[in-house]
């Protein structure tokens, strides 16, 4: 995975803002704890660039990569601009491949229902205690607080 990241402009030198490089880190993370969960070897790295389709174009000759994927939804380039995607596309020295993520109808509920899957996952067993259980807590002392 490669996190390519645009300077910020600020007068003649390039800086990253911190949030971009925190957020970078934190995708990072969940992608290799992901990854780690199917068993696959991932690697990360991020790139500081003016230009984005040229980096990934060399950057996937180096690494002799056999494509590069390319996310879309609704028309519109999910992880890289429409226009990014269309550059690449027409290139057309490296092979593309076009992933169509399905529309998102309620992005509300979406990113709960997402975030209740996580935790699931973290927890792996119930956040919520059976009413019984919590009685039998407060009687044993257990339960003050």
């Amino acid at each position: 995975m490669v996190a390519l990241l645009p300077p910020a402009k600020s007068g003649k030198r390039q800086k990253v803002r911190p949030e971009a490089i925190a957020q970078v880190y934190d995708f990072f993370e969940l992608m290799k704890h992901k990854a780690q969960r199917y068993q696959v070897n991932v690697t990360c790295m991020q790139l500081l660039t003016h230009d984005i389709t040229q980096s990934i174009h060399l950057m996937a000759q180096e690494m002799l990569c056999a494509g590069v994927l390319l996310f879309v939804r609704e028309g519109r380039g999910v992880l890289l601009e429409t226009e990014e995607i269309k550059h690449l596309m027409a290139r057309q020295q490296l092979s593309m491949y076009i992933i169509r993520l399905e529309p998102c109808k309620n992005h509300v509920a979406q990113a709960l229902s997402t975030m209740a899957s996580w935790l699931g996952e973290l927890f792996k067993e119930p956040l919520l205690f059976p009413i019984h259980d919590l009685h039998e807590a407060r009687e044993d002392g257990r339960g003050k607080g």
